[in-house]
């Protein structure tokens, strides 16, 4: 009877370790992980800059509170609920047609309902 090599048996276990690490790796990106202070990861050299991320605001003289957020560069919805305090939620209620996937920089985003006229 020839020798068994170890490698038989050896393959598939490291085969089956190698899938568990990518969809591991895989569902902490895409889920938002932000066990890396708060933020995730993005590929883009843009994303390693520091921006000023102040909110810009739209307001009625009679209202004190924003109404509308332009996105900047490296902003995420995520990081404009963050910084606006508004549930991801609520951003989307507001904003029908947005698309989490495609901000653009200088979009708009409405944080609150239109003023009554």
């Amino acid at each position: 009877m020839p020798h068994r090599s170890s490698a038989r048996w050896l393959a598939p276990i490291v085969l089956a370790g190698a899938v568990a690490i990518v969809v591991w790796v895989t569902n902490s990106t895409l889920s938002g992980d932000t066990s890396s202070g708060g933020r995730t990861f993005d590929p883009s050299p843009a994303a390693s800059a520091t921006h000023d991320r102040t909110p810009s605001t739209t307001t009625t003289p009679s209202s004190s509170t924003p109404r509308t957020y332009t996105v900047k560069d490296g902003d995420f919805l995520t990081t404009v609920s963050a910084k606006t305090g508004l549930s991801i939620d609520r951003l989307r209620e507001l904003n029908p047609g947005l698309d989490a996937n495609a901000l653009r920089v200088g979009q708009k985003i409405r944080l609150a309902p239109p003023a009554p006229r």
